[in-house]
């Protein structure tokens, strides 16, 4: 079945002021492949016939009152989050932004304009879809609605100057936090309750701290890795480093999910500093097969970490410590690993 080209897509907006959602998905995702091959590094691109330029083309498509769109809400959905996977999140507003006035109450839609609104900067753009949500029956609220609402409420604590006002937005956003808990006991309910109390800490006198909402939500959920990761971080700063180890053990299993919920290079490389830190803080040395198989399991997760894609400067953290570990127990790295340079490596 021949699918349909960027070049037919804008010719039959065009002329037929038509255009169909199913039809934009296609090329919009055939035009997300064709950014992997940009060469933006080194600004050796043909803007005007790049697939970055086309995309923003298409967008504006959705600012033609004239024209005809057809589609559900999910379809539009789909495309602004084709689009805000690629950080264009301007056009995800804009295209949100059409199919709301169509389909004014879309939970989905709502919801997304206030994620990509706070991620573009367009935090004006964010306060219509939260008033309209607010007035939708939390029966009716997904994830999405609960979750982005939350980070609206906490994004605003930066546009407000009073201490009551900022308590006010404290007890909203714990209140839908609650809601959210009560109506899924899920990972990322824990997880979202716990940010609250992040954020706003040592607002008032709370009887749960951060660190205790995402530990009730690791007893009341099976998998919930981003709240075992965050607690992995905290014990981690802590020097709790055992502790720091069991969590990221629970979490680092999500790396098998076909849509994985945190950052599994992350976790594996915090996993891998969780054990270094331990063993040099206990003083731990030796030449015997278990401190070999201890310092083997961390190279096994800076590995794994290297493997699944970190950032330079997680890299750089990990290549700094597999230099340290080597120097220190005397047993080399066995790994191979296609990891950046070191800047102060001369």
């Amino acid at each position: 079945m021949r699918k349909i080209q960027y070049e037919e897509l804008i010719q039959i907006a065009s002329e037929e002021k038509l255009v169909n959602l199913s039809d934009v998905e296609t090329v919009v995702n055939d035009l997300i492949c064709g950014l992997d091959s940009e060469d933006e590094e080194f600004g050796d691109v043909d803007y005007l016939n790049s697939p970055r330029k086309k995309l923003r083309d298409i967008s504006r498509l959705f600012n033609n009152s004239d024209l005809q769109i057809l589609g559900t809400a999910d379809d539009y959905h789909n495309v602004a989050v084709s689009y805000a996977r690629q950080n264009i999140f301007d056009c995800a507003c804009m295209i949100l932004q059409c199919g709301l006035q169509r389909i004014p109450f879309s939970i989905d839609m709502l919801a997304d304009l206030i994620r990509y609104g706070i991620s573009s900067g367009q935090y004006h753009l964010c306060d219509e879809p939260y008033l309209t949500l607010s007035q939708i029956s939390k029966s009716r609220w997904n994830w999405r609605a609960f979750s982005f609402s939350i980070d609206y409420l906490i994004e605003k604590i930066n546009h407000i100057e009073t201490d009551e006002e900022q308590y006010k937005l404290k007890h909203q956003a714990l209140v839908l936090a609650d809601q959210f808990i009560e109506k899924e006991k899920s990972d990322q309910a824990y997880f979202k309750k716990a940010n609250i109390l992040s954020v706003f800490y040592g607002e008032g006198e709370e009887e749960l701290t951060e660190g205790d909402v995402l530990q009730i939500g690791l007893e009341q959920v099976r998998v919930a890795p981003k709240c075992a990761l965050r607690l992995a971080d905290i014990m981690f700063d802590k020097g709790e480093y055992q502790k720091s180890i069991e969590n990221l053990q629970k979490c680092c299993i999500n790396t098998f999910n076909p849509q994985p919920d945190i950052n599994s290079s992350y976790a594996f490389l915090l996993l891998a500093l969780s054990k270094a830190s331990k063993i040099f803080s206990e003083n731990q040395e030796g030449n015997n097969p278990e401190f070999e198989a201890l310092v083997h399991s961390m190279y096994k997760d800076f590995h794994t970490a290297i493997r699944n894609g970190l950032n330079d400067t997680f890299s750089r953290t990990a290549n700094t410590a597999i230099k340290v570990i080597e120097a220190q127990t005397g047993y080399e790295y066995p790994y191979t690993d296609a990891a950046v340079d070191d800047p102060y490596d001369f």
